[in-house]
């Protein structure tokens, strides 16, 4: 490994080290599991570092247990220690005793392709996709779909793609999306609103 100065602070100098040896392309994602492996999403595949040596895992069209697709968009280690890596063809769950995946399809292409996961305080898995929103709830192992919102006058309007989420200090999950801007979840009703224009 090599070290590269980023900035100063005051006397103290802070460097970080650049993984020489890593080959993959476009990190994209990066998450550390309860193991204390770090886990590394890239547009070319997913890599497991343990301080050493790496390990490349890449779909492969012949093993239905490999990982889903080499384009990773997101990586979440949830509260029980699950590790979700998000890619651009389905939701994979690593399986830790068998060095394998337990791959979720959805309906369409568009909710195959995933930009972000992201787990709540209340342990639900919530998946932005290129057509919608998806929820696991705690204990449950189905996704239900979230495909619409209500506006500003009460109507119904479709969702489409959704990229980014974020639970502020008051626990109100917020959606970011492409072309229905900002949206929040009313937990009590089980529906997103959208976020009032000026």
């Amino acid at each position: 490994m090599s070290s590269v100065d980023l900035y100063s602070m005051g006397d103290n100098d802070v460097r970080f080290s650049r993984l020489t040896s890593y080959s993959f392309s476009s990190p994209q994602a990066i998450s550390k599991d309860k193991f204390g492996f770090l886990w590394i999403g890239a547009s070319d595949g997913l890599v497991k570092y343990d301080g050493y040596s790496y390990k490349s895992y890449t779909n492969d069209p012949n093993d239905a247990s490999s990982i889903s697709n080499g384009n990773i968009r997101s990586i979440l280690l949830d509260a029980t220690g699950n590790l979700w890596i998000a890619t651009t063809n389905g939701l994979n769950r690593y399986n830790y005793l068998t060095d394998k995946f337990i791959i979720f399809n959805f309906e369409t292409k568009k909710q195959n392709f995933i930009y972000e996961i992201f787990e709540s305080s209340d342990g639900s898995i919530w998946i932005a996709t290129e057509d919608g929103i998806k929820r696991k709830k705690n204990n449950s192992n189905n996704f239900e779909n979230f495909s619409y919102y209500n506006d500003r006058v009460g109507s119904n309007n479709k969702i489409g793609e959704a990229r980014t989420f974020f639970q502020d200090i008051d626990d109100i999950l917020w959606v970011g999306t492409i072309n229905s801007g900002i949206l929040r979840f009313d937990f009590s009703n089980d529906f997103f609103m959208q976020l009032p224009s000026k």
